[in-house]
């Protein structure tokens, strides 16, 4: 009788998608599966053991040293520098800062601002791609001081400097906290302090944790970051890994796929009383045209253009192509909506127009968008 394979899935945090993606693979592969926290954050491995693979952050050469010696796979799911040929499977941090630059974008914010990153690798790489999506349409992004919020809480400062730090907003601000557990204190802190979220402060968060996300009493907006599939592709490395095949020091980056939008940031805030009803209406309802939210607004669609060209970057046709490829790149993903019923919902008059209009503006045809997704 084969020996059933044993494997260790160690991080420093808990996040029960992340479990369940590895999980789903340990069924599917007859897997013993050992989940520990915090046990990899030193050298501290448990000495007595022998498995035959691992999920893990790699700290230092001392940890993996442990895995080399005993023969024993892994893969790591963070970014630390260790320059140690190994696979690693992380989210694409680059592509989230950009959805979240794009997001508040999309909702007329010109006020945008970020936390100091503390030197934390991926919110280094969130805050610089969010950077530089906002610079590209002419905008600049304040960083807020905080210290590291793994290791204390932002209410542990003293009122003035929260005073301090809130009077640096200028409303209506944007800003973006990189992942849920600070968003959350950010959302707390502006409340109990008087702002009015997102009136006065829109608040964007990452990796979508439902249970942070919806017990706030401003439920947070965040970026969809997919953590199943991450834990599941961390998996998939890893058997790959057990069964012999050479993998080296690949880096697999799952994109995230799409800002979920709570109340935190569901405003729209221009100041021009044009571009700011325009802008509701789109969001109200994707499958309009541009020449019926000028008709909606008894304007001309030419007047229309000329208030969106200069006084937002983009126009009404940009931004209806960017709601439209989100709302069906999340119905292909997420629901089992037939084709059909997507393209009434976006607005078209058939599926072969739909099908054109996506693989123009993605790059790929709606099938093969969806085949890759969900593989992922």
């Amino acid at each position: 009788m084969s020996k059933t394979p044993e494997i260790i899935l160690a991080l420093d945090w808990y996040d029960y998608r992340i479990h369940q993606g590895v999980v789903n693979v340990a069924r599917e592969n007859g897997w013993s599966l050992l989940f520990l926290q915090n046990s990899f954050r030193s050298s501290a491995v448990p000495a007595a053991w022998r498995g035959d693979g691992a999920i893990t952050l790699i700290h230092s050469a001392e940890t993996y040293q442990f895995f080399q010696t005993h023969k024993i796979p892994v893969v790591d799911l963070g970014l630390n520098k260790h320059g140690l040929a190994i696979p690693r499977v992380v989210t694409d941090n680059v592509e989230l800062g950009r959805m979240a630059a794009e997001h508040f974008l999309e909702r007329g914010f010109t006020h945008f601002y970020a936390l100091s990153t503390n030197n934390i690798q991926m919110f280094q790489e969130r805050y610089q791609a969010f950077k530089e999506t906002l610079m590209k349409k002419g905008y600049d992004c304040e960083i807020i001081e905080v210290p590291n919020l793994y290791d204390t809480h932002l209410l542990d400062l003293s009122q003035a400097i929260l005073k301090q730090k809130l009077s640096k907003f200028k409303n209506p601000a944007a800003l973006f906290a990189y992942e849920d557990s600070w968003a959350a204190q950010w959302i707390y802190l502006a409340e109990s302090m008087g702002l009015k979220v997102p009136n006065d402060l829109a608040i964007l968060g990452a990796d979508n944790n439902p249970l942070i996300a919806r017990s706030l009493s401003t439920p947070l907006s965040s970026v969809e970051t997919n953590q199943e599939g991450l834990g599941q592709q961390a998996a998939l490395v890893l058997k790959d890994l057990m069964e012999g095949k050479g993998i080296g020091d690949h880096l697999y980056k799952l994109q995230p796929t799409s800002v979920v939008t709570r109340a935190s940031t569901d405003v729209i805030a221009s100041s021009n009383p044009v571009i700011r009803t325009a802008l509701e209406i789109m969001n109200n309802d994707i499958s309009i045209t541009a020449a019926e939210v000028a008709q909606q607004m008894d304007m001309t669609q030419q007047g229309l253009q000329r208030a969106f060209r200069t006084h937002f970057h983009l126009s009404p046709g940009q931004i209806l192509r960017k709601l439209r490829i989100r709302f069906i790149k999340n119905a292909l993903v997420h629901t089992d909506k037939s084709m059909e019923e997507i393209a009434f919902e976006a607005g078209f008059t058939s599926t072969p127009s739909l099908y054109l209009f996506f693989k123009r503006e993605a790059g790929e045809t709606p099938g093969n968008y969806k085949k890759n997704k969900i593989k992922k």
